[in-house]
């Protein structure tokens, strides 16, 4: 009911109902995006985040060196990455601090050229969303996508568009998704992969280490 109700989603599950009881739907023809011929490697940076997000930064600048020595065209970064997943350091991270670290990522992204995609939390109209930044070759901004489906709803207010989950690597378009519950609702990967989306990079950092909690991230 959730996913059938949501803003975003609304359209495309009632125009599937409709479909499938029977009816039929005047559905615009579109033309989905096209892929150029050519060869991606991706470093997935896995880390374990401290609570001081100037540490962080400093990880995350020098695994970005070392997966560029690799052969790395893309360095894939969790969820939260910049802050770590604690409520109370997300809180405490300011916009001019969490603006500061953006810079210097930016600035190993540019020097090392390779782009970069990285979890961090963002202020925005007053409120705090959960965001996935991809940065270019030159440490430019290609898009900052907020979360559309919240996990931690008393933490993070949710986004509002589903274009800033795109952005295009070498050529190639990529879409981004956060956390457990945009996984989950499969019609984001779904119609994105119909859009033309070649590569879709999911930010994820889920500190249950029960036993059941692995089996579902494997699941996931």
């Amino acid at each position: 009911m959730q996913r059938r109700n949501h803003p975003l989603f609304r359209s495309f599950w009632e125009t599937g109902r409709k479909i499938m009881g029977g009816g039929s739907a005047d559905v615009s023809a579109f033309q989905g995006y096209v892929s150029p011929k050519t060869r991606i490697t991706i470093a997935a940076a896995q880390m374990v985040s401290s609570r001081k997000i100037a540490d962080n930064v400093v990880k995350m600048q020098n695994m970005i060196r070392t997966a560029k020595a690799n052969g790395a065209d893309v360095v894939v970064f969790p969820e939260l990455a910049v802050t770590g997943p604690i409520a109370d350091d997300v809180a405490a991270a300011d916009q001019a601090t969490l603006e500061a670290a953006l810079r210097d990522v930016q600035s190993a992204a540019a020097a090392e050229h390779v782009h970069v995609v990285a979890g961090m939390p963002f202020p925005s109209n007053g409120r705090r969303q959960n965001c996935a930044v991809a940065l270019d070759a030159n440490g430019k901004p290609l898009t900052r996508h907020a979360q559309i489906v919240v996990d931690r709803p008393d933490l993070f207010a949710p986004g509002t568009v589903t274009r800033s989950m795109w952005f295009r690597v070498n050529g190639v378009p990529s879409v981004v998704t956060i956390g457990r519950r945009e996984a989950l609702w499969s019609e984001i990967a779904e119609m994105a992969a119909v859009r033309g989306a070649q590569m879709h990079f999911h930010l994820s950092c889920d500190t249950d280490t029960t036993t059941q909690a692995a089996l579902l991230r494997r699941q996931i």
